[in-house]
């Protein structure tokens, strides 16, 4: 399942991974934790955006961050 997961990652676009990264950051017990370090290895500019902006302001400009 691990792979697959991997896999989807890359293929993924940004508004859906930076959606799915929003709602693990709210998991307060860390559940999918190896889910969240993936998205932040294969895709640091979600990481970043949601970090920077906020996830309000990300989604305001249409999830194109840069």
């Amino acid at each position: 399942m691990e792979l697959d997961e991997l896999k989807s990652i890359e293929r993924t676009p940004f508004k859906d991974i930076f959606e799915e990264n929003v709602d693990l950051c709210k998991d307060t017990y860390n559940l999918n934790c190896f889910r969240k370090s993936r998205i932040e290895v294969e895709k640091p500019l979600v990481k970043e955006a949601y970090e920077k902006l906020g996830a309000g302001k990300v989604r305001e400009m249409k999830f194109n961050p840069v």
